[in-house]
């Protein structure tokens, strides 16, 4: 609970004194003066995030744009270090889950009560779906993933159902595959099939994958 006062007592609150009113004209003027400046200051910077913003029409950005090859060199340490953070935060979460759930099955609760719905109730912010991927990527991979440097959770993911899937994990640890191209790799070893061809667009911001 925050009990912070609503105010705090200042000179303002005290009843006036000779030395109130003694106030001169050139210090009103003074003080007058900086707070009109920090008003400009704060306007100032007000409008130059606005004049930032809006000075970008995302609807006629391309993905030309977007990925120069300047962009492109300076970003791809911070997209790494980001990769790194989603998949490290990733193996831990399904490592939580997967030790919550024998904790109550050892208990013999009701199977309902280590659900991934249960899971997803509890903590919030995850979808049961979610939950089921962390949780099952884990479980079949969570002993050996450290063995394949370079290797993202969401490369674990796409291969969750593959019978093959630590061949091609380690062709991705080997050749730097990303996901998309070991999916299409693996696809392509496969006879190419029109309606088996992986969707680049199946690949979520974090890592998921629709499955």
């Amino acid at each position: 609970m925050d009990n912070t006062p609503d105010s705090f007592p200042s000179d303002n609150d005290q009843p006036a004194t000779e030395l109130d009113t003694s106030y001169s004209a050139n210090d009103r003027v003074s003080v007058v003066g900086e707070v009109d400046a920090e008003g400009t200051d704060s306007a100032s910077a007000t409008q130059a995030e606005q004049i930032d913003s809006s000075s970008i029409s995302w609807s006629r950005v391309t993905p030309v744009d977007i990925d120069d090859p300047k962009s492109l060199e300076l970003s791809a340490e911070f997209v790494g270090r980001w990769s790194t953070l989603v998949s490290t935060t990733n193996w831990e979460k399904g490592r939580i889950i997967a030790e919550w759930r024998d904790a109550l099955m050892g208990s013999q609760s009701p199977a309902v009560a280590y659900s991934d719905e249960a899971w997803s109730r509890r903590v919030g912010g995850v979808s049961p779906q979610h939950v089921g991927r962390l949780r099952r990527v884990f479980e079949r991979f969570g002993a050996s993933y450290s063995s394949y440097a370079g290797v993202y959770w969401s490369h674990f993911l796409a291969a969750l159902d593959w019978d093959d899937a630590e061949l091609w994990l380690e062709g991705a640890a080997q050749s730097g595959w990303s996901v998309s191209q070991m999916r299409r790799t693996r696809w392509e070893s496969m006879g190419g099939q029109p309606d088996q061809e992986p969707d680049d667009r199946d690949i979520s911001a974090d890592g998921s994958i629709a499955m």
